[in-house]
């Protein structure tokens, strides 16, 4: 099997998941920039259309030969994507055969992408409550607020960890 067939599972920690889709976006387009299969995503690289009816034998078999490297590469496209999401049967995603990687990740996008307002307040909610209690490890409770900020960044929240001015600092 050539290097390029290679599908790069994440550990499970960074497959998708409920609150990780930007970051597990950033890294799913990343990789497939780098095996230039980003095309594939988005649509550009499109299937070649089959020969007009009395190509010469030649042109026939150059297009099916054509077509062949695009079913494989788009197939590869849509197995990086799959292979990366912790639980499939939950993700809403349709991934019945023969659905193109594009139809995949643009399914996936609409999906992941929607800001739902109440999503957004239940992060900023549960950021907010999180309270450093008096005799605990400060670090660790920085690392807890940072990590629910990142939580409600991945949902659509535009909180950031800057200082508010005015919060009596």
């Amino acid at each position: 099997m050539s290097e390029s067939y290679k599908i790069p599972i994440f550990p499970e920690s960074q497959q998708l998941g409920q609150a990780n889709w930007q970051n597990w976006k950033a890294k799913i387009l990343a990789i497939v920039r780098v095996r230039k299969l980003y095309g594939y995503f988005v649509g550009t690289i499109t299937r070649p259309v089959d020969s007009s009816p009395g190509a010469p034998a030649a042109t026939v078999e150059a297009v099916r030969a054509a077509q062949a490297v695009w079913d494989d590469q788009d197939q590869l496209a849509a197995t990086i994507i799959i292979t990366n999401i912790i639980d499939l049967a939950s993700s809403g995603l349709n991934i019945d055969e023969g659905r193109t990687a594009c139809q995949i990740w643009t399914q996936l996008t609409a999906l992941r992408e929607k800001r739902d307002q109440l999503t957004v307040m239940n992060a900023e909610d549960y950021l907010k409550a999180c309270k450093w209690q008096t005799g605990t490890d400060i670090h660790s409770h920085i690392a807890e607020l940072r990590r629910r900020l990142r939580v409600a960044r991945d949902v659509g929240s535009t909180l950031s960890d800057e200082p508010r001015s005015g919060a009596g600092h």
